[in-house]
């Protein structure tokens, strides 16, 4: 998606709108610039913090700036001067000083160093002590012309508010696409549609254990819409991670709310995808940023030519082992080496379990690396008759081996190395 794409995903609201609420502003510094503020910081939630902040000067940058008619929202620095304590953060002064308006972006520095980690050519001075901000809005002409400054991070399909990323992380993941590392794509989510009429039993309990807080559970029936339409059909194997809006589904590492871009996760063998799903908003875009392995990841040209056996059930699922204790579970795969070793287990498998219709399938590079997300553990299954388990997450390592908890999964390279030899 280009910036032209992204900006027809976002609403854009008519210049008069942010035009009022930059007045309201700057009619709220005049009558009081200073202001006592107190705080708590995560990290130390049992301390009071308390800081006396001064604003010194406004400027109104981006689109609107640029004299845009229609703007996605109003862009801010606020340059904030410490007159007594600690430093406040900038949003602590600003909820006291103006209130929070709707569309309204703040940042806190100068145009040429800020919190956005961009400069700003195009700013305009709004605002200081004594200054005439009826003259310096009045002084920004309407250009029917001018829309949003294009910038080399225009290519990343969400605003960089939705995500937890400084320009740092946005370049850093334009340079691997690049690169070919890995490749994107963006799903659009319709909210004027049922995300899921009707939900299957595995969803509905899926939906059922998860706790999140209220903009986080309104994104899950589209986020199950996404596995129904583009992903492999849900079945058990789902696990939340330590952090509160994460969910890992069937090799999938998922981050909704205001996401990292973590891309890093295609870098071990746990995950095939990343997908990363905002809060929904007014302003979008709305949707699920997927990321995926691109042609030159280092595992995607390990493996291109190399290919294994699986079996496959009747629905084309590949067929796993699934191990339940009290504390834990975990999926098992079988990786066969040749067709031959595939069906005689499939045989075997239906006779103990009274199933049928367990077929062999051959899967190599994309395929092979993304089945191999669906499962914690696997054993390779060689020409030679030798069967040797490999586990690729910590709950493999604890359920499948002798190892205990303490033990970590094997590295990629490792598990690459099996792979590339038993296939020869």
């Amino acid at each position: 998606m280009n910036a032209g794409a992204m900006s027809a995903e976002e609403r854009r609201q008519p210049r008069a709108r942010f035009t009022r609420a930059l007045r309201r502003i700057c009619e709220r510094l005049d009558a009081q610039d200073t202001h006592e503020v107190t705080w708590t910081e995560r990290m130390f939630p049992g301390e009071m913090l308390r800081g006396v902040m001064r604003a010194e000067s406004l400027w109104v940058v981006g689109s609107y700036a640029r004299g845009a008619p229609l703007c996605g929202d109003l862009d801010l620095v606020l340059k904030l001067v410490c007159v007594e304590g600690e430093r406040a953060p900038l949003k602590k002064f600003v909820s006291k000083a103006v209130s929070r308006l709707p569309g309204v972006r703040w940042y806190s520095g100068d145009p040429e160093v800020n919190s956005s980690g961009a400069s700003f050519p195009e700013a305009v001075h709004i605002w200081s002590k004594g200054k005439s901000w009826q003259a310096a809005i009045a002084g920004i002409r309407e250009e029917t012309s001018a829309g949003r400054f294009a910038r080399s991070t225009d290519d990343i399909p969400l605003r960089g508010e939705q995500l937890y990323a400084d320009v740092g992380d946005l370049e850093e993941v334009l340079q691997r696409r690049n690169a070919g590392e890995i490749q994107w794509r963006f799903l659009p989510v319709d909210t004027s549609l049922d995300p899921l009429p009707h939900p299957m039993d595995v969803e509905t309990e899926i939906l059922a254990r998860l706790r999140y807080g209220k903009r986080t559970r309104q994104l899950l029936p589209y986020l199950l819409r996404y596995f129904r339409d583009h992903a492999l059909p849900l079945c058990s194997r789902y696990s939340r991670p330590s952090g509160s809006a994460e969910l890992e589904l069937e090799g999938v590492y998922i981050a909704m709310g205001r996401p990292r871009i973590a891309h890093d996760r295609l870098d071990t063998l746990q995950f095939s995808r990343v997908v990363l799903m905002p809060h929904l908003s007014r302003r979008g875009p709305n949707g699920i940023w997927e990321l995926q392995r691109g042609a030159n990841h280092p595992f995607e040209k390990r493996l291109r030519d190399i290919g294994l056996y699986i079996v496959k059930t009747y629905s084309g699922v590949p067929d796993r082992v699934q191990c339940v204790n009290p504390w834990s579970e975990g999926e098992l795969l079988e990786l066969f080496a040749t067709e031959e070793l595939a069906r005689e287990h499939a045989l075997e498998q239906q006779q103990e379990r009274g199933c049928s219709r367990l077929q062999p399938a051959y899967i190599h590079g994309t395929e092979l690396l993304e089945i191999l997300s669906y499962a914690d553990a696997f054993e390779l299954h060689t020409k030679d008759g030798a069967c040797t388990l490999h586990c690729l997450t910590h709950m493999g390592r604890v359920i499948f081996s002798e190892e205990g908890v303490s033990a970590q999964p094997e590295p990629p390279d490792f598990v690459l190395d099996a792979i590339v030899a038993a296939a020869r």
